[in-house]
């Protein structure tokens, strides 16, 4: 079963994706290559949390 706090957090964690994706298609595309890293560097930050 899954905890309150786990649901709050994996929302938390699917609206701050969402966001980045939102940003990064408001972007032109010469801006898409550092988004692309940024989203790398975020998803890195998010498994030594998790971990």
């Amino acid at each position: 079963m899954i905890t309150l706090t786990e649901l709050i957090q994996f929302t938390s964690l699917l609206i701050s994706v969402a966001g980045l994706f939102y940003l990064i298609g408001k972007d032109n595309h010469g801006k898409k290559i550092t988004a692309n890293l940024g989203i790398g560097d975020y998803l890195v930050i998010i498994n030594q949390l998790s971990g």
